[in-house]
């Protein structure tokens, strides 16, 4: 049996479900929520995405329920 893309990950990944806020100087502030996360990335699903350059510099605001925290990070934009 074959292993999927998935067993093969270097790093596993987490589902986590939160409120996502990307912002980025020159396409404006998207809206969405997080799928999974790893030790390198987050897995985003965004709601009307323009085209947005691979490896542009990005702000992400992450809502975290029920403590209701939030921060900001830094982030590059792969996919």
């Amino acid at each position: 049996m074959a292993e999927s893309e998935y067993d093969r990950r270097s790093f596993p990944r987490v589902p986590i479900q939160a409120r996502m806020r990307v912002s980025h100087s020159r396409l404006g502030t998207l809206e969405g929520y997080s799928i999974n996360v790893s030790d390198t990335g987050i897995f985003l699903r965004l709601h009307d995405v323009p085209k947005v350059p691979r490896g542009a510099h990005i702000g992400l605001k992450c809502w975290i329920r029920p403590i209701q925290a939030s921060f900001l990070i830094p982030g590059l934009f792969i996919h």
